[in-house]
């Protein structure tokens, strides 16, 4: 994770249940916004994306 960020740290588990924590505040605009990008770039059309 440190590579992909280009940071200096290290993930624990705790750090990545505080993101997840924080994430799921924004779970369905983070999830309109993923289906309608998936739509975009790839012309993809789906009732379901997992």
């Amino acid at each position: 994770m440190a590579d992909l960020l280009d940071a200096d740290f290290w993930l624990t588990e705790n750090t990545l249940h505080r993101c997840l924590d924080r994430l799921v505040e924004h779970k369905d605009d983070l999830f309109k916004f993923l289906v309608r990008r998936w739509g975009e770039l790839f012309g993809a059309k789906f009732d379901v994306l997992l």
